[in-house]
């Protein structure tokens, strides 16, 4: 069996500063400071491996590229495999029957100077029916926070017969990068580990130029940049995206239980008040379910269907996971101010006080410290919800998810039995394919955006689990 050896013609370099959009938890696998420590370098600083982000790229953009229209599938398959690299058992030919990977990417390690800001979340689980957490089901997890900054080196050869494909491809991976559109780590669904690029360049030093080859062998800059005729492939997407602009009603508080001056003070990322990812998935599955079980009467094999598919799961029995595909963004909340609030535990038989059922908590409240005249932009709460390569009837429950936060009916976060957390629709924006739809405070959209929503929910109204679309 001959393989085929072709001439190198050039290598691309792709440089740039990859910067935390949210918290990532880059597990290492041990236990020592938490029940899911970081990845520390020999330094002792948080990185990411090579190995992670190149397989979040090569899995998040593969299915894309392939999926363009207009394309020959089997000739993009093909080019894929030999930009990403191939082993025996996935030979093109008998020419290639095996292949390394045209991209080499080194681990992203934070700059010598600069310190890493780490720390430590609570992760709980709740159980359904009753709203409480599970017994035995609390756990840490180490977390290097947001803005922290890694820095990026990647290259990718190329040949005589494969230099567009692999020049577009470094294209639409920077593209991707810079839209903030990949993300790294563990609980990448809860809106962890969300990347951006920024400072970024590809060096295209062509060997059939002396001076690029000198420059090459020399760690030199000094040639052109990729030029501005190679365009990034046109992606194309189902996946529905929902924004939307809130007001807190009244008071908000999702739970840190390191307090210093209460029991429990509002979670923080970096310094900054958030509504982390877990909080408002979890609502948003519990909100669901229920919906569900209205729709079907409780029929059970309709409901896990749907949120099977949505939110993921794990069976314990029969060993079996999934990952869900609707992810939620962490937010940083605006400067509400935090007050404490002395509460005490009633004995429900006897209507008296609990002893030693005293207790305090810290929530945020919907105003701002020694501030007369209230800017109301600056009181906006953002929410953004994905679904990947969403489907019609998942469309519908989007929708009535979002009508249930819009008028308040759902709410986020504790203490949820004494009103907080409670919010009001000012504005949305809700994507699905092609098309877009526009909420406003008022409610009033045309006669076609109406139903197109009225579309999307009776498609969930008569859909029937089973068949292929649910594997």
């Amino acid at each position: 069996m001959s393989k085929t050896i072709r001439p190198l013609k050039g290598r691309l370099l792709l440089t740039g500063e990859v910067q935390l959009l949210s918290p990532a938890i880059i597990g290492c696998g041990e236990n020592e400071r938490a029940d899911i420590d970081l990845l520390l370098d020999n330094e002792g600083k948080p990185f990411i491996p090579a190995t992670s982000f190149v397989g979040v790229l090569r899995s998040y953009l593969t299915a894309q590229v392939l999926d363009r229209e207009g394309v020959s599938k089997k000739d993009t398959a093909d080019d894929l495999k030999r930009f990403w690299g191939f082993p025996p058992k996935e030979q093109i030919s008998e020419s290639e029957p095996e292949r390394q990977s045209n991209l080499r990417c080194a681990n992203l390690h934070m700059k010598a100077a600069e310190q890493p800001v780490t720390a430590v979340r609570d992760g709980i689980a709740i159980e359904n029916k009753t709203g409480i957490v599970k017994t035995g089901a609390k756990y840490e997890y180490e977390i290097v926070e947001r803005d922290t900054v890694f820095q990026l080196t990647m290259e990718a050869e190329y040949e005589d017969d494969n230099e567009k494909f692999v020049k577009q491809m470094m294209k639409t991976i920077r593209d991707e990068l810079e839209k903030g559109n990949v993300q790294v780590g563990a609980k990448t669904n809860n809106g962890m580990g969300q990347l951006k690029l920024t400072a970024a360049k590809i060096y295209d030093y062509d060997f059939s130029a002396k001076d690029s080859v000198v420059a090459w062998l020399s760690n030199e800059k000094n040639v052109p940049e990729l030029a501005d005729n190679i365009k990034a492939f046109p992606l194309t997407t189902q996946d529905a995206v929902l924004e939307a602009d809130f007001d807190l009603a009244n008071a908000l508080i999702i739970r840190a239980y390191e307090g210093e001056h209460s029991d429990a003070t509002h979670i923080e990322s970096n310094g900054k008040k958030i509504i982390p990812g877990s909080s408002l998935k979890g609502a948003l599955r519990s909100r669901a379910e229920r919906i569900l079980n209205t729709i079907s009467g409780g029929e059970e094999k309709y409901t896990s269907a749907i949120l099977n598919n949505l939110f993921g799961f794990v069976s314990e029995e029969s060993k079996e996971a999934r990952k869900g595909r609707l992810k939620v963004a962490e937010k940083k909340l605006p400067a509400f101010v935090a007050q404490v609030q002395r509460r005490i535990k009633i004995d429900r038989f006897t209507g008296g006080t609990i002893e030693g059922g005293l207790f305090d908590s810290m929530p945020l409240f919907n105003h701002f410290k020694n501030e007369e005249t209230i800017d109301l932009n600056k009181k906006v709460v953002q929410l953004k919800v994905t679904v990947k390569n969403c489907r019609e009837h998942e469309g519908g429950l989007l929708v009535l998810l979002l009508k249930d936060l819009w008028t308040g009916d759902l709410a986020i976060g504790g203490e949820k039995n004494i009103g907080r957390g409670v919010f009001r629709g000012l504005a949305a924006k809700l994507t699905i394919g092609p098309e877009v739809i526009n909420l406003t405070q008022s409610l009033e959209i045309s006669d076609a955006d109406q139903e197109k929503l009225q579309g999307y929910v009776d498609a969930l109204n008569n859909y029937t689990p089973g068949g292929k679309k649910d594997e």
